[in-house]
């Protein structure tokens, strides 16, 4: 529904964006698929929306063999290897969930398990967790919001999560969190990174809890 705007919105292009799409609804609008790849930037970044090739809770699925399964044409028809939201209520991200989910994207995961911020699966795969709620039509009040949370996290990186929300708006709200973030007159200098750079660098900094067999 929201494809035709905000791929016409003259603000897609300048700031790289991760766009969260559920691959198994090119069963029933394969067209829309089409547009998405034929038109992209060099800037956009297509991953996985909520919890891979489907809205799930992992912690409810009563076993995780065949949702690997079931994952793995989806995000191999599109090149995807970032799920961009695992979605699982109040539950855990436990050590099984990490495990199949390096399996059905190797290269990481955003999450909204609040108590495990940076995760490193194996020394190779990131699971980060996502603020969820930012308003980017309201740039000055997110700006602050997204400060506050990036100096709690524990490390360098903080990632935030839109819904339905044009190009235009969320370039408004990096703008705002930038300059928020000088006026504040933080140590650090704050750059909006493509999801492959960010996990690249939280490899590279060696922060992060380690996990894995």
């Amino acid at each position: 529904e929201h494809i035709p705007t905000f791929f016409k919105d003259p603000g897609r292009g300048e700031y790289p964006l991760m766009w969260g799409f559920n691959p198994n609804l090119s069963d029933r609008v394969p067209m829309v698929f089409d547009y998405v790849y034929e038109n992209m930037t060099d800037n956009d970044y297509i991953v996985t929306g909520d919890s891979g090739a489907g809205y799930v809770i992992p912690s409810l699925l009563p076993e995780y063999d065949s949702w690997v399964a079931f994952n793995a044409p989806y995000l191999s028809k599109f090149d995807m290897d970032i799920v961009g939201f695992i979605i699982n209520g109040s539950n855990e991200l436990t050590d099984a969930i990490l495990k199949a989910y390096a399996k059905i994207a190797p290269v990481g995961s955003f999450h909204n398990d609040s108590s495990q911020k940076l995760i490193i699966y194996d020394s190779e795969t990131v699971y980060m967790h996502l603020m969820n709620g930012i308003d980017p039509d309201n740039p000055g009040e997110a700006a602050k919001t997204m400060y506050e949370y990036s100096s709690k996290t524990g490390n360098n990186f903080s990632a935030y999560r839109t819904v339905c929300k044009s190009p235009a708006s969320i370039k408004n709200a990096i703008n705002a969190f930038i300059a928020y973030a000088e006026s504040q007159n933080s140590k650090y200098e704050y750059k909006c990174v493509d999801p492959y750079t960010l996990f690249d660098l939280v490899l590279q900094s060696g922060q992060g809890v380690q996990k894995g067999d």
